[in-house]
């Protein structure tokens, strides 16, 4: 028995709005550009509006999300000639499987840690950057701070922690 095709429609809104808070991470980790993130989210909501039949229920949601997503922000891009690329590179690093088991990150969730990265040291903000943004490895990152690769890992390890520390922190009040 089919189910009415309305209530599927609906259905699939709502786990958009339910899955709202990972799209935007997922495209932000690939433009870093809050603008074409909100621009993105929409365009990718009234695709998803008006092909709401693409999506067979019961299958992985947020695969063909993200795969909808990547390809609005990659119109986007393409139609407002803008000069960003999205990283393909940092693409790979974020398997799937990742943004599946770790993807339920809010609104809430997403302003600390933009908070607490602000409040990041610079040196600390900069390996971060180069680590997560630009996809660099860990020997990559030591050759260009001037450091060893004992004490990078060290010292991600002690970013990673002191984030943790803070998001829960804002989070808690």
């Amino acid at each position: 028995m089919h189910a009415d095709p309305t209530q599927q429609r609906d259905d699939l809104l709502r786990l958009l709005v339910k899955h709202n808070g990972m799209l935007s991470g997922y495209i932000y980790a690939m433009v870093e550009d809050w603008d074409i993130v909100e621009e993105t989210l929409q365009e990718t909501a009234v695709f998803m509006a008006n092909r709401w039949q693409d999506f067979t229920p019961g299958t992985n949601f947020t695969a063909w999300a993200r795969t909808v997503a990547r390809n609005r922000c990659r119109e986007i891009l393409r139609g407002t000639h803008r000069q960003r690329r999205i990283s393909e590179a940092l693409e790979a690093c974020i398997p799937e499987e990742t943004w599946d088991e770790h993807g339920a990150y809010d609104a809430e969730k997403k302003k600390a840690l933009i908070e607490c990265l602000g409040a990041l040291p610079e040196k600390s903000r900069r390996i971060m950057d180069l680590h997560y943004r630009a996809g660099k490895r860990g020997a990559e990152i030591a050759k260009i701070l001037r450091q060893s690769v004992e004490s990078l890992y060290m010292a991600l390890s002690r970013i990673r922690q002191a984030l943790k520390t803070c998001i829960e922190e804002r989070l808690a009040g």
